[in-house]
């Protein structure tokens, strides 16, 4: 399967993409979900420590801009980043990703996953995938 890759945006689509990379905290969720994958609300709250009101406006924000994606497991919506804006996305990730912030993010993600708090972690043992990267 091919995946379709982002050639040219009309100024309206470009305008939302680059708001919606313009937030700290949009760029912390990206930079998880990039590093690692799907993740749903009630992680993303235990490791930013934010309220669901808060994590879901940035989500909607994110979903409405086109950025992500998301399937229900179980109670469960697992959003992620779409192919065909992760060239895209991956720039200002990747500018940030040496911050403290980011660092600790992943630090705590990985904690998190290691003592099976996570849904993510759930997930990940049903489809019998324990392979956590290494960020």
């Amino acid at each position: 399967m091919k995946l379709k890759k982002i050639k040219a945006l009309k100024v309206e689509q470009a305008s939302s993409l680059y708001k919606a990379l313009s937030d700290e905290t949009r760029l912390r969720i990206l930079s998880i979900m990039f590093c690692y994958g799907e993740i749903c609300i009630s992680d993303l709250e235990l490791l930013l420590d934010f309220t669901q009101t808060k994590i879901s406006r940035h989500i909607s924000y994110l979903k409405h801009a086109g950025i992500l994606g998301y399937k229900k497991h179980e109670k469960w919506s697992f959003y992620f980043i779409k192919e065909e804006y992760k060239d895209f996305v991956s720039p200002a990730i990747e500018a940030i990703e040496s911050e403290e912030i980011i660092e600790l993010d992943k630090k705590t993600y990985r904690t998190l996953y290691t003592n099976n708090t996570l849904a993510t972690r759930h997930l990940h043992n049903l489809q019998k995938r324990y392979n956590l990267p290494e960020y």
